[in-house]
């Protein structure tokens, strides 16, 4: 019965079929900034505390931030976790393709918008998902957020949320769904800021360092080329005699192989 039940929660929760798979044990901390592991523990304890929080003011979670740290993985953990071991049920709405599909067939719009402010948790995904550094959000979107956003405030009904945002950001978007959000998940709110090359597990390269020979270089992707950021090891010390020295060393071999003389 109980089985049936999950299965029937998962199904409904338009979360796909590989999603559902994710949960806190599959998310690596090891290594990772500090940000990074606050927001596993945060999220974590969210999900700890659910039952007794649901109908409070403060019931909600927000991951904000750097692309590509974990926000996703982790909130979908929270969501699994919440239909699985508490039969909670969770819609899933992602920002950028859900309002694409609204788009696409407007007949839906009333009764998805109906699911998104009556389902016992809302999980938000990518809210206003920049382009080109530029927030993603019509006016009719933002009057479409602003519907579901402000019944749950009111009535008290959590929300999962993940944006590339800030709440600074957020405000800037639209002030009044901002603060609605902001003292919604207060509570259990981690903002991911810092380096990309460090926070973004898409930018984790596997090449070993030369200079240290310990740690690995992060290498990214660009439209025109790779660039190959020193490892941690490299960057810590104030010191560069030794890794002046070792480039040196590793030109002077260059050279040599190539039979290249000064």
């Amino acid at each position: 019965m109980a089985e049936r039940k999950v299965k029937r929660l998962l199904g409904a929760s338009e979360i796909t079929h590989a999603f559902r798979q994710l949960g806190f044990k599959e998310f690596r901390t090891e290594g990772k900034p500090q940000a990074i592991k606050d927001a596993f523990e945060c999220t974590k304890e969210y999900v700890a505390d659910y039952e007794q929080i649901k109908d409070c003011r403060k019931n909600s979670i927000a991951l904000l931030g750097q692309p590509g740290s974990g926000k996703t993985h982790l909130l979908t953990a929270a969501a699994n976790e919440l239909m699985r071991t508490c039969y909670v049920p969770v819609i899933y709405f992602p920002f950028v393709e859900g309002f694409t599909d609204l788009k696409n067939d407007f007949a839906l719009l009333e009764a998805k918008l109906n699911r998104m402010k009556q389902a016992d948790v809302l999980f938000i995904d990518d809210l206003f998902k920049p382009v080109n550094g530029k927030p993603r959000a019509t006016d009719w979107q933002l009057e479409q957020m602003y519907s579901v956003l402000n019944y749950r405030y009111l009535n008290h009904k959590p929300i999962l949320l993940s944006s590339e945002l800030t709440i600074e950001g957020l405000v800037r978007v639209d002030e009044a769904l901002g603060t609605r959000i902001y003292e919604m998940c207060s509570d259990y709110l981690v903002i991911i800021k810092g380096a990309a090359y460090e926070l973004n597990h898409r930018l984790e390269g596997e090449i070993m360092c030369k200079l240290c020979q310990t740690k690995k270089v992060i290498v990214e992707h660009t439209g025109i080329g790779v660039v190959f950021h020193p490892c941690p090891n490299c960057r810590s010390g104030t010191d560069l005699t030794p890794v002046i020295q070792k480039l040196e060393q590793m030109l002077t071999a260059g050279k040599a192989r190539l039979n290249i003389y000064d």
